[in-house]
């Protein structure tokens, strides 16, 4: 889904397009206008979706405007809307 100035690539839960998909390459692997990533959080591997995953996607994705934590282990939604400013506001659901 993202790929970073060292050839990392992250790949969220599910991805959100509005319109046409818009391609890295011929693989379609990579996609280049996610409008929402959700990620479905488990203990290994949350604070690395939090922080990690989050900088990289806001980086490298112009297009996306909202990015969505889900829990697996409580009823829980973090909903990260990005402002016209370029800050992200968050709600709890």
């Amino acid at each position: 889904m993202t790929k970073s100035k060292k050839g990392v690539f992250s790949y969220p839960d599910l991805v959100v397009v509005c319109g046409k998909v818009e391609y890295h390459d011929k693989n379609k692997d990579i996609i280049l206008n996610p409008k929402a990533i959700i990620e479905v959080l488990s203990d290994s591997i949350e604070v690395f979706d939090r922080n990690n995953k989050f900088t990289r996607y806001k980086l490298f994705n112009p297009t996306l405007t909202d990015y969505i934590l889900v829990s697996q282990d409580k009823p829980q939604v973090e909903h990260f809307i990005r402002q016209d400013d370029g800050s992200w506001k968050v709600f709890f659901i």
